[in-house]
């Protein structure tokens, strides 16, 4: 046991490498275990260009082994009250659901260790519980954020804008939370969104203001996605928006 817990360490702590996950695969596959297989074709399907006919046979395999064994390997996972475990990517469950205010507080070491997380929702957080959540250390292996409804506000944005640990984060989804002309202000100057490709603000109110600060920040040179339904922007500002952002912006 102390040899796979060192395993699953070395996956945890380096979630964007393959190496590890393979060397455990191996084990895995030496102690007959499917979860090795699972890994393996999982990681080898992620290399392959979208279009390569091999992805249909491994995902038809891959396909045959989460239907046969997606419940134990769920049931190995820790029982965390709040926490419901995601979807699985390269072998491993990347994506966390937690709910109330004090789950991540709670167990935040236990889900971070228990797989490699890249994906985090919350919900019923609130800005006391960002707060405390942007301190985690943790947050630099995060990908993806999901705050959807928490009624953060401008100030809950302004802290995200702040926050060190989003540095690697790619997607963050910010919609219905009162965020306004403030929130999007900091959110387009924060020097720590740098590496943000989708941006989803939908249901805010962002206001004409708000968006032409998104629209020309220095800092989101790699934004290829915009989400800002329902707030209420006129016509020359989406435009304005689709020149600096591409056609992928959604007003």
């Amino acid at each position: 046991m102390f040899e796979q817990d060192a395993f699953l360490r070395a996956v945890c702590e380096n979630p964007d490498d393959d190496a590890p996950r393979l060397v455990y695969a191996d084990w895995l596959e030496e102690h007959g275990d499917p979860r090795g297989e699972f890994i393996r074709l999982s990681c080898e399907r992620s290399n392959l260009p979208r279009l390569d006919p091999r992805r249909r046979v491994l995902t038809e395999r891959l396909d045959e082994l989460q239907k046969a064994y997606d419940v134990v390997w769920r049931e190995q996972m820790p029982h965390l009250p709040g926490v419901t475990w995601g979807v699985y990517d390269r072998g491993f469950i990347y994506m966390a659901k937690l709910e109330g205010p004090d789950t991540f507080q709670r167990h935040a070491d236990q889900i971070f260790a228990a797989a490699p997380i890249q994906a985090l929702i919350l919900r019923d957080a609130g800005v006391q519980t960002i707060r405390y959540f942007l301190n985690s250390a943790h947050l630099l292996r995060v990908r993806k954020l999901n705050l959807y409804g928490n009624n953060l506000g401008d100030e809950g944005a302004q802290l995200l804008a702040r926050c060190p640990h989003l540095i690697n984060l790619t997607h963050l989804f910010l919609p219905a939370n009162q965020i306004g002309f403030p929130g999007a202000q900091a959110l387009a100057d924060s020097r720590f969104l740098v590496n943000l490709r989708v941006l989803m603000l939908h249901s805010n109110p962002v206001g004409d203001d708000g968006a032409r600060e998104l629209a020309l920040s220095k800092r989101l040179g790699k934004l290829e996605e915009l989400m800002l339904k329902e707030t209420s922007l006129q016509s020359e500002t989406v435009e304005l928006l689709r020149r600096r952002f591409g056609p992928n912006v959604f007003a």
